[in-house]
């Protein structure tokens, strides 16, 4: 799901419209599209775990959900990097200390002891708040926020969580079968195509003016070496004009000299 004001989604950055429009997606599976609710299983990570855990207080009767590397609040980890002071600057938002009060699905929590932007304490935190009867936190020694390995740490602690919580995997409700998605779902979104050639008459106007300027570099740099080599060429000649005088001079003064010795004689 893109959020508001970032990548292709035009509009204001907002929490508010980030949490509304998730909810919006999970309606339009279910009531539009025919997914039934247990069938789901939400997915968030890092920032992404508050939708999911907004959805899951919203919308109770969802499979599962599984939070990975979460945080207790936007202000909870700017405190953990600034301090409580500075991290009053800064407005709270995602708050899924208060969300996750309200699950009642199974909910699986990973997070890595070695994550140092998002420090474990936000998961053991939200495990005591959460409001589900089952709520599992796994958190791998060598695991950090982006350094994981997917196999080991994040898929088979989820196929054993859902195995153990009676979570069915490969086995949807009669109302999910008949699930199909429209077929102009699958065509590329037109505002992708006028974004994409957007994007391409930018870059073709960047090109063009990175050739221009490295045109005039050449040309200015053919000039001024254009212009050292005559320089040369003139210095060349004036040094071998004046070569030349004082030569013809000497040769002069010499037969001058001559001249008066003879007369002398």
């Amino acid at each position: 799901m893109e959020y508001s004001g970032y990548g292709l989604y035009v509009g204001e950055k907002s929490a508010d419209r980030v949490l509304s429009d998730s909810l919006s997606v999970y309606d339009y599976l279910v009531h539009e599209l025919g997914v039934a609710q247990q069938d789901i299983v939400l997915f968030g990570r890092s920032i992404g775990s508050s939708p999911s855990c907004f959805i899951a207080k919203e919308r109770p009767e969802v499979g599962a959900m599984i939070l990975l590397s979460p945080f207790k609040s936007l202000r909870e980890v700017a405190k953990d990097h600034v301090g409580k002071i500075l991290s009053y600057i800064l407005a709270e938002r995602y708050r899924n200390i208060v969300l996750i009060e309200y699950s009642k699905c199974p909910v699986i929590i990973i997070h890595g002891m070695n994550d140092s932007l998002i420090d474990v304490s936000h998961s053991y935190a939200l495990k005591s708040h959460c409001g589900s009867e089952i709520c599992k936190l796994i958190t791998p020694d060598h695991m950090d926020h982006n350094q994981f390995k997917l196999q080991e740490d994040i898929i088979l602690p989820i196929k054993s969580f859902l195995k153990e919580s009676g979570v069915r995997l490969h086995k949807i409700e009669e109302l999910t079968k008949e699930f199909a998605l429209q077929k102009e779902l699958y065509l590329v979104p037109k505002v992708i195509y006028e974004y994409d050639n957007r994007l391409l008459q930018q870059r073709m106007k960047q090109f063009q003016l990175q050739y221009q300027t490295a045109s005039e570099k050449v040309e200015r740099e053919m000039k001024k070496n254009k212009e050292k080599q005559l320089q040369v060429q003139l210095t060349s000649d004036l040094q071998n004009t004046k070569h030349t005088v004082i030569t013809k001079n000497s040769a002069q003064k010499d037969k001058m000299a001559t001249a008066a010795s003879a007369r002398t004689r």
